[in-house]
């Protein structure tokens, strides 16, 4: 899934991962993880102060860069700021020059008083005040995982509104229709 269907699928959603805190940047952060790069963030719990420092290893070498010159910023970065009392942290979905971007975030306060702060919703910010710096994934999803991921989307075995929760009765439905038209079509050939 690229970063603009996971963007569509989750604006509007309040995301609630760890079942900690309410819905919490975090949560949006770790959601992304899971269901677009396809690794767990296990150790990043808390508010994004828990996750910049990398005191836990959330962000492993092996598969993050940590990158500071914000010129190299770039579409699917992880972002964080030092704001607030507990830190932000946001994904890159644009980037207009050195000047300003936008974000997919989660739990932001924007004044308007209807509580819409604790969704996820896209946002431009006009400069990088306060930013402290991104990690990029640079991991590659494995062949044994690709090849799953391809299987489960031919049987449709995917809960495609809620990512990290198991396909509904009607997906399962569904499933069950596609895997006996496959037979079928075996068994006529």
């Amino acid at each position: 899934m690229d970063l603009k269907e996971y963007a569509k699928k989750v604006e509007w959603l309040c995301i609630d991962y760890d079942w900690i805190y309410g819905h919490q940047c975090v949560d949006l952060i770790k959601h992304y993880a899971q269901n677009v790069l396809w690794v767990k963030l296990w150790s990043f719990w808390g508010s994004a102060k828990n996750g910049w420092d990398n005191t836990y290893n959330t962000f492993p070498a092996s598969q993050f860069e940590k990158i500071t010159d914000k010129s190299r910023f770039q579409v699917w970065d992880i972002i964080f700021w030092d704001r607030w009392e507990h830190g932000h942290v946001a994904i890159i979905t644009k980037t207009f020059g050195n000047w300003a971007f936008e974000v997919i975030e989660q739990n932001v306060w924007n004044w308007d008083w209807k509580w819409a702060d604790d969704c996820v919703k896209l946002s431009v910010y006009p400069n990088y005040n306060d930013v402290l710096w991104v990690y990029r994934f640079k991991g590659k999803m494995s062949q044994e995982m690709e090849e799953k991921l391809s299987k489960a989307q031919e049987l449709w075995i995917f809960n495609w509104k809620d990512l990290d929760k198991p396909a509904s009765r009607a997906e399962v439905a569904l499933m069950c229709l596609r895997i006996f038209e496959l037979m079928f079509e075996k068994i006529e050939k």
